[in-house]
């Protein structure tokens, strides 16, 4: 993909994905600016790291992993993406990165058929169930397999991956609240804006308010923060 990356990973004993992913990241930034002559960051956001069940459950992950390049419309066979694990899944190529998942030798005896059957399974669409399934496991970061197991595998991580996070509770008695922050030269940066209904906290630069809703600016000031309605409307003219 241009932008995102997607990684099947499984840490030997004393690793950790805080420690791998990251180490992947600054070393390609690296090498980015080294040979774009650039500065700056390149990767942005936290990574996620969902648990996946080492049965079929995994080797959906890696059909839709492999098959990203395909249903984003970057090739039409995926033999002509070079950055993937599809050689040597569905071609019998050897990529010395890339190790055997647990049960792949149980979708057909023999090596040929087995790759001919990944073929023409990671270029058939997923169903629109099992794509929702694992982008949800994706952009949530929770486990990825059967109810049974995720329920037991969020016991053993103390948490429980399966609930929906509760709602915080409304902040009693306080209103919505605009803050503006200025720099060293007495300009306007950004502006934080607290809303207390949803007790949520939000903060933009100055560059991207004139792409805020100007209604959310009016609430806030109607709280009596006039001033900073006053800066936020003149950075914005």
């Amino acid at each position: 993909m241009t932008n995102p990356f997607h990684l099947l990973l499984r840490p030997d004993p004393g690793q950790c994905l805080s420690r791998i992913v990251p180490s992947l990241t600054v070393a390609h930034t690296w090498r980015f600016h080294r040979g774009k002559r650039t500065s700056g960051p390149v990767w942005q956001g936290r990574f996620k790291s969902p648990v996946i069940q080492d049965d079929e459950h995994l080797l959906t992950v890696l059909r839709y992993s492999e098959a990203n390049p395909l249903r984003g419309g970057m090739v039409t066979d995926l033999r002509d993406y070079a950055w993937s694990s599809y050689p040597a899944h569905g071609l019998g190529r050897l990529q010395e990165w890339v190790s055997e998942c647990p049960n792949w030798q149980g979708l057909t005896p023999a090596p040929e058929a087995r790759h001919a059957f990944w073929r023409g399974l990671v270029h058939t669409p997923l169903a629109a169930r099992e794509l929702a399934s694992v982008r949800r496991c994706v952009t949530t970061g929770r486990p990825f397999g059967s109810v049974a197991w995720v329920g037991t595998t969020a016991q053993g991580f103390g948490d429980s991956f399966g609930r929906a996070p509760a709602r915080p509770p409304a902040a009693a008695g306080r209103k919505n609240e605009l803050t503006p922050f200025f720099n060293s030269r007495g300009k306007l940066s950004c502006v934080r804006f607290f809303h207390a209904r949803e007790c949520q906290r939000v903060q933009r630069p100055v560059g991207t308010l004139a792409r805020w809703h100007v209604g959310t600016l009016e609430e806030a000031a109607g709280s009596g923060d006039r001033r900073g309605l006053w800066c936020v409307r003149r950075a914005m003219q």
